[in-house]
């Protein structure tokens, strides 16, 4: 790009306050979730499941007239799913938030066996063979997106039970096969009364302030950072606390810094603000703050609005005197 089309751009950014694009963030846990609205569904194991979510394309601004294509994306990819539009959906698409299971699946790029596909106006969330890993609160948004900015416009949860797994001494390919989430010799250990499998023993799995004698029976239901304390009872460990899942209980996150790996916005706010955890599943600054050492997330100058409007315009009558002063230079001087 050459110096007087820069000038010109930054021109265009300030004066006519081009946004940059920003994701919305949908790896916090959603908040204020009414039960009632769950929706609540038994899938039986290996055999797929489908939802559909029809009328996709209710937005008035959106043009409808080209209804022969489809597209199809994988979520495995980013908590945010980055999906293709299709031409008849013309900047809608379907974000799917994931149980923390397949989050850690998604943050390590492994198959989720989730997809979407849009066809016509009509959305689908795709599970391939359900198994122990897609048991879970999921939340699917109805997103609307151009070159400036996000829009939620419909947002619906829903819990997934998964019926059917293996018990004790039935065959297995893979630990999500059984019930106690334990494949070996193709052959499931434990049962669903006693799912956590603690030196050779069956032991039932417990919830966080629950009694307990080993940390893997609460790891079971409160995740990696769950502990059974000296007190013999379950507790976040590393300085963690809990999170609410809806439908699913509590369950234990530790303190992340900025650009450390993420599953959740709250692990990124527990020693800072102003973050969330982004599509990369990274600690980040939200969009119009940036990161400065020592301080943490800092709101941007260029958008600070809370001040007279006077001080804005001054700002702004400096910042256009500077960029003629380039301008100025560049000519003189044929840059």
């Amino acid at each position: 790009m050459s110096h007087k089309k820069l000038i010109v751009f930054l021109i265009l950014i300030n004066y006519f306050q081009i946004k940059v694009f920003a994701y919305i963030d949908f790896n916090g846990v959603p908040h204020n979730v009414d039960t009632n609205q769950i929706y609540e569904q038994n899938v039986t194991a290996k055999r797929g499941y489908k939802v559909t979510w029809l009328n996709f394309t209710d937005l008035k601004s959106i043009n409808n007239d080209n209804n022969t294509n489809a597209s199809v994306s994988d979520t495995t990819y980013g908590g945010q799913l980055l999906s293709e539009k299709s031409a008849n959906i013309s900047g809608l698409h379907l974000v799917v938030a994931m149980p923390p299971q397949l989050r850690y699946r998604q943050q390590q790029r492994l198959p989720t066996r989730v997809r979407i596909e849009m066809v016509n106006n009509s959305a689908y969330i795709i599970i391939k063979e359900p198994n122990g890993i897609h048991r879970g609160f999921y939340s699917a948004y109805k997103v609307y997106d151009n070159t400036t900015h996000q829009l939620v416009t419909e947002r619906r949860d829903f819990f997934i039970n998964i019926h059917g797994l293996n018990e004790s001494n039935q065959h297995c390919n893979e630990d999500a096969d059984c019930f106690s989430n334990f494949c070996l010799n193709n052959q499931c250990l434990c049962s669903d009364d006693k799912p956590v499998l603690d030196d050779h023993k069956c032991i039932a799995a417990q919830p966080i302030v629950s009694k307990c004698l080993h940390s893997s029976q609460c790891q079971f239901i409160a995740g990696p950072n769950a502990e059974c304390s000296y007190k013999r009872k379950c507790r976040c460990a590393n300085n963690g606390r809990t999170i609410h899942i809806p439908k699913y209980g509590l369950y234990c996150i530790t303190p992340k810094g900025y650009n450390d790996s993420c599953i959740f916005s709250e692990e990124c706010l527990m020693i800072g603000s102003n973050r969330y955890c982004n599509e990369m599943f990274r600690c980040q600054c939200r969009h119009n703050y940036y990161h400065q050492t020592g301080t943490g997330c800092v709101r941007a100058l260029a958008v600070v609005s809370s001040g007279p409007t006077t001080m804005s315009t001054i700002i702004n009558v400096w910042c256009f005197l500077v960029i003629i002063f380039l301008a100025t230079f560049a000519t003189n001087f044929n840059l």
